[in-house]
C-alpha cells in the first residue's frame, strides 16, 4: 500500500464500519512492528508464515468476541 500503513488503514476503515474488528498479519517481527510507528499495547498480530489452520482459528477467536 503505497499510500498509507496498514495502521492508517485499519484507523480509516474502523471508523467507517462500527464493530469491525482488525487483526494484523505480517511478515516482520513484532520488535519490526512495533518500530513502525504501532506502538499501542496490545497488537492482534498473526505472523507469517501460518497455516490455514491459524488462521482460521484466530478469525474465529474475533468472531467470538
Amino acid at each position: 500500500m503505497p499510500s498509507m500503513t496498514g495502521r492508517q488503514l485499519a484507523d480509516a476503515v474502523t471508523g467507517l464500519i462500527l464493530g469491525l474488528k482488525i487483526h494484523y498479519t505480517t511478515g516482520h517481527t513484532r520488535n519490526g512492528v512495533v518500530q513502525n510507528e504501532m506502538t499501542y499495547k496490545e497488537i492482534p498480530l498473526l505472523q507469517k508464515p501460518l497455516s490455514p489452520a491459524q488462521l482460521d482459528e484466530k478469525v474465529r477467536e474475533l468472531l467470538d468476541l
